[in-house]
């Protein structure tokens, strides 16, 4: 690790002695002004961290890009919701159907005009919060806040930090996409023959679904656990595995040996 944080400090620093003689003012006035014009106020070209040297050039051009990448980013997500104007329409000018299903005792034109809308602004926020998590990551590791060495990852506390609750906010949209969307989507299984909730749906699937709700809600905590305890890297993995573990099993396997 050591020669890792300390390949581009020595770097710098010879960079910083061929420049010094350069920089070093003549006596008199007349010296101090040839000193300036030689390159006495020229800038380092890295900048240095908790974890090491940080390049300039790196930096400047995450700040130049970082306007136009937001810009396009936002343009990009704005055409895909406009797509969604005639859900949204139709959920500001819902009605009641006066008919309630068996399931949740909800009225149906709840899964008419509400359900649609959450689905698709979960989704919408879901792909958001990703691309966010990606770019930040980069970012960090362009900066040297991230080190990956020898399979072990060292993340500066304050990256840490933003990471985790990147993270967790990811676990949680996940969690409300289960018990929102995923849920109320029983009724339109396909699983059995007909089109609707199942035997399977109704005994095997629901209650993995609530299950797999609870472990992604449990994920984003172990993710929040594993900044404190300076371990976000394991922890997130942990996490993950939770969440696809549970749902593999109560999701997937466990409602097909029902339905078998």
């Amino acid at each position: 690790m050591q020669e890792l944080e300390h390949a581009q400090p020595a770097a710098c620093s010879a960079q910083a002695e061929q420049q010094a003689p350069s920089r070093a003012p003549s006596a008199g006035p007349s010296g101090a002004a040839a000193g300036s014009l030689h390159g006495g106020g020229s800038e380092p070209t890295c900048t240095t961290s908790g974890f090491g040297t940080r390049p300039r050039w790196a930096i400047r051009l995450l700040r130049r890009l970082a306007l136009p990448t937001a810009l396009g980013l936002a343009l990009l997500f704005g055409l895909g919701a406009a797509g969604g104007w005639l859900g949204v329409l139709q959920f500001l000018h819902r009605t009641p159907f006066g008919a309630t299903d068996a399931v949740f005792g909800r009225d149906v034109g709840y899964y008419v005009f509400t359900v649609p809308v959450i689905a698709g602004a979960i989704g919408l926020v879901i792909a958001v919060t990703t691309l966010t998590l990606l770019a930040t990551i980069m970012l960090y590791v362009l900066r040297r806040d991230i080190i990956v060495f020898r399979r072990q990852v060292t993340v500066e506390p304050s990256a840490r930090l933003h990471l985790a609750v990147l993270i967790a906010l990811l676990f949680v949209l996940v969690a409300l996409q289960v018990y929102l969307v995923r849920l109320p989507g029983l009724l339109y299984s396909t699983t059995g023959p007909l089109v609707g909730a199942s035997y399977a749906d109704l005994h095997a699937q629901l209650t993995g679904l609530r299950v797999a709700g609870l472990a992604a809600v449990a994920g984003g905590g172990l993710v929040l656990w594993g900044a404190r305890s300076q371990r976000l890297a394991r922890n997130t993995v942990l996490a993950v595995g939770l969440y696809l573990g549970v749902s593999l099993l109560g999701v997937a396997l466990y409602p097909t040996i029902v339905q078998n």
